[in-house]
């Protein structure tokens, strides 16, 4: 399998045989149960992955380290693109040393782990967190739903390619789409396929399906590449059996084929999402057969992150090592800011006027008004290409845009 794509996304990341830890086992310390005394009370918490193989808790006010947690102990760059869930307070992440892990939020401390059979050296899947159940699968043809509480196994089902992107829920279904060109809608109780659109013509994922679906009010709207036409484009399906939303597949043409890498995001009746082609993307739903588009805005490079927005502003990271910042009613630059980066995939998360984002060396945060800096904290000149989750003051989780997660 041709993988000049993802060299260009791991940037040289060595393909390697990490430690695996013994089989799953739940820690004796720390009880999952028990909340951090500071999450939601007298400040917020921002969580990341780095490809130094941790995983930190930052003081999202100054950036100070609160804890740090080992992934993989290689001591070497991994491919760690799985972004942090937290739910009930607890974090769970892919790891690129293959497992599952949960962590107790306010400690750091493990509570379990489950091994997968994930490709060596890499985990790019972020996991979705939903009624107690933890969906994931690794990089490899296996998709897994473990109790959030043990980590005991409730299904795992195989399907025929490996998994690239993350899942999204509604409604009693985990989306998700495979490197196999197709989009499957899972029974949350079994694993069992419902219903699932792709295939000959029309690939949700060409060679490789880094972005992930997303869903709001039961609609998914989900990027694929369209054999038939040569054009890539984005639709609306239904939740309930991926028919289209209006009785007819209701789509927004670009006129150009590419992979994917950035997840679409939902904003009432906008959709956001990045292409290869440099330019984030504003398209409006249509009543009947198509989008509309508001506007798109050209970035210096290729956009692999998924955007993030609040009222006014849409920020998303490009391969030219900038975060931008877009007016949502007009689409023009409102700032960009230089990361020092080859390229910024980590996708970012905005609350109460701060953005937080990965870039190559170290992670930061932003004033979303100007872009200047409220702060930066180093991750060992290693990139940050994981998403940051967010703990909000009152206890909300914030998660990137290439999550699943429902918040």
């Amino acid at each position: 399998m041709n993988r000049s794509v993802l060299v260009v996304i791991a940037l040289a990341v060595f393909l390697l045989s990490s430690c695996k830890k013994d089989a799953s086992h739940p820690a004796s310390t720390p009880d999952p149960t028990v909340p951090d005394p500071h999450i939601g009370a007298d400040n917020s918490v921002v969580f990341v992955a780095s490809e130094n193989g941790k995983l930190y808790a930052l003081d999202a006010n100054s950036g100070a380290e609160k804890w740090t947690f080992i992934l993989s102990d290689t001591g070497i760059r991994t491919g760690q693109f799985s972004s942090p869930a937290y739910a009930d307070g607890m974090l769970y992440v892919g790891s690129s040393d293959r497992n599952i892990y949960a962590v107790n939020a306010a400690t750091g401390k493990e509570v379990w782990h489950y091994p997968t059979n994930s490709y060596p050296g890499y985990f790019f899947s972020s996991p979705v967190v939903v009624n107690g159940v933890v969906y994931l699968p690794g990089y490899e043809s296996k998709f897994y739903a473990l109790n959030a509480k043990t980590g005991g196994l409730k299904w795992a089902k195989d399907f025929p390619r490996e998994f690239e992107s993350s899942p999204a829920y509604s409604n009693g279904k985990i989306f998700i789409t495979s490197n196999d060109g197709v989009l499957y809608a899972l029974d949350t109780a079994t694993g069992n396929t419902i219903w699932y659109a792709g295939g000959a013509g029309a690939d949700w994922g060409w060679d490789y399906a880094y972005s992930s679906p997303c869903l709001k009010n039961g609609v998914v709207y989900a990027l694929t590449d369209n054999e038939a036409n040569s054009t890539a484009q984005l639709n609306e399906l239904s939740g309930e059996d991926g028919s289209g939303y209006h009785g007819v597949y209701a789509s927004y043409y670009i006129p150009s084929r590419f992979t994917f890498f950035s997840s679409p995001v939902m904003d009432d009746s906008v959709v956001y999402f990045g292409g290869l082609d440099s330019n984030l993307y504003a398209a409006k739903i249509g009543d009947l057969l198509f989008y509309n588009k508001k506007w798109s805005f050209k970035a210096g490079a290729p956009i692999y992150s998924s955007p993030a927005f609040d009222d006014s502003t849409v920020y998303v990271g490009a391969n030219d090592g900038y975060l931008y910042a877009i007016r949502k009613d007009s689409g023009t630059l409102k700032w960009k800011y230089n990361a020092e980066s080859i390229q910024v995939v980590s996708s970012p998360v905005v609350s109460n006027g701060v953005v937080f984002c990965g870039g190559y060396s170290y992670f930061f945060a932003l004033y979303a008004r100007d872009g200047s800096v409220k702060w930066k904290t180093p991750a060992n000149i290693i990139p940050v290409s994981s998403s940051p989750v967010l703990i909000t003051k009152q206890g909300k989780a914030i998660h990137g845009g290439i999550s699943g997660m429902t918040n």
